[in-house]
């Protein structure tokens, strides 16, 4: 495990304390995905994700640990590799890669009631750190074997979640914030105040104040408010 991600960290004004595990232990939750939007991007250890491994986001498992995953309501599993932190939505246990999902059938519904076992440790994982995906993610994917809404940005209405001085943390922060069942995107636009560029988190595609409101109640979301478009 990397060292530097044991430290504590706090995200969104939660604080979050990673803890030392033991092959065997076994907790549930409920497990999201998160795939095309991040692909490339860094994860919380330096490594770049790539949605067609096996890998995976908690929020205190140490980097690097091997996780069998078992979805509950049809018994298929798989084994992840933890090499990110997340996800960072109220009653999340795990954010599995698209191809770790795909094959425990939890793209279909964005969320599955899952079992986590410890398996082990991957004591060779720095190899993995630093090297870039330079081949772009697939053009389809196979979310389910129903037909995709389309996602909308042109809607009244959004929800600003945070903002930051910094491109490379509000960048994260998107990452981190994925909202995955897939009705809404998560936006950074950008501001020129004076000399300095805000960027700020949006998560668009909302007909009506009301259901913006909601959708801040329903997942939590600190400090949010409703704009605009």
């Amino acid at each position: 495990m990397y060292k530097a991600t044991m430290r504590p960290y706090s995200v969104n004004g939660t604080k979050y304390i990673p803890k030392t595990v033991f092959i065997g232990q076994k907790f549930r939750g409920v497990a999201s995905w998160y795939g095309p939007n991040f692909h490339g991007l860094r994860t919380s250890n330096g490594e770049y994700y790539d949605m067609y491994t096996y890998t995976a986001a908690h929020k205190t498992l140490p980097i690097n640990t091997r996780v069998k995953v078992t979805n509950l309501q049809n018994n298929l599993s798989t084994i992840v590799r933890i090499n990110d932190r997340g996800p960072f939505v109220k009653n999340r246990i795990i954010d599995l890669s698209y191809i770790a999902a795909k094959e425990i059938g939890v793209l279909k519904h964005g969320t599955a009631k899952v079992e986590l076992e410890i398996i082990g440790f991957d004591q060779k994982a720095n190899k993995y750190a630093h090297k870039p995906i330079v081949s772009p993610p697939k053009k389809r994917f196979d979310f389910s074997t129903k037909k995709q809404p389309q996602i909308s940005i042109k809607k009244k209405f959004a929800v600003q979640i945070a903002s930051f001085s910094d491109r490379a943390k509000a960048l994260d922060f998107k990452r981190k914030c994925y909202n995955v069942n897939l009705k809404h995107q998560i936006v950074i636009k950008t501001k020129k105040i004076a000399d300095s560029s805000i960027y700020t988190i949006l998560i668009s595609g909302f007909d009506t104040k009301e259901k913006a409101k909601e959708h801040i109640r329903k997942y939590g979301f600190k400090d949010a408010f409703v704009i605009r478009n």
